[in-house]
């Protein structure tokens, strides 16, 4: 009875309690049918087993047990067969669980291979849209920096023939003649009075003439 009372004080740390006894005269069994061993039998927290005596032998206990066996060693083998088995149950679990866990893992691999894949791909995309763009924006560069070129070249063409044609040493190898007053030039003859003194520059020298 006081192990019983200590069991189900630490009832969590156990997970049933065996009585065992071997076989003996009635007289030597008689102490188990005690009504206040059955009371700690009827009220304990776990299930109690019990293998008391001989296959003819029914004690108290065997009566308010969760099981009874008919002997100490036909317990004994329930308990060794049913810890086996909880064994090989908990062996299957763990089998099982690592298949799942195998499965799950390749499952996951693939799909991280397949993103890696994607994510590969469409970076080659993006890089390959991105160099053609590049290409595009280089030859319409090249072709904008060939045409203002040619349109400066063009431009540059005009002002210089422009330049000759106004150059005075133009002008004067044409025929023409430049007229100036103390370093004035003179374009109006409204700008000239009677005995004027000006300078007329040729195109091989300069003169002086005096006005009428």
């Amino acid at each position: 009875m006081s192990a019983l009372t200590e069991i189900n004080r630490n009832s969590d740390a156990y997970d049933a309690a065996v009585i065992l006894r071997g076989g003996g005269s009635k007289l030597d069994l008689a102490g188990f049918d005690r009504e206040a061993i059955g009371e700690s039998i009827a009220f304990s927290k776990l299930p109690i087993l019990v293998g008391i005596g001989h296959e003819t032998d029914q004690t108290l206990p065997d009566l308010l047990a969760h099981s009874n066996f008919k002997t100490p060693t036909a317990l004994a083998e329930f308990v060794v067969q049913r810890s086996a088995n909880f064994e090989s149950s908990v062996q299957q679990h763990v089998r099982q669980i690592a298949r799942a866990a195998e499965r799950l893992t390749a499952t996951k691999r693939r799909m991280v291979q397949q993103l890696s894949n994607g994510f590969q791909q469409q970076i080659n995309i993006q890089l390959f849209q991105s160099q053609r763009r590049l290409d595009t924006s280089a030859q319409l560069l090249r072709s904008a920096s060939r045409q203002f070129l040619q349109g400066q070249s063009r431009n540059l063409a005009e002002l210089s023939t422009v330049l000759d044609l106004l150059n005075p040493v133009t002008l004067l190898a044409r025929g023409y003649a430049l007229v100036s007053r103390n370093n004035q030039r003179i374009t109006t003859s409204a700008n000239l009075v009677s005995d004027d003194v000006v300078d007329i520059r040729f195109s091989d020298s300069t003169v002086k003439a005096k006005i009428l």
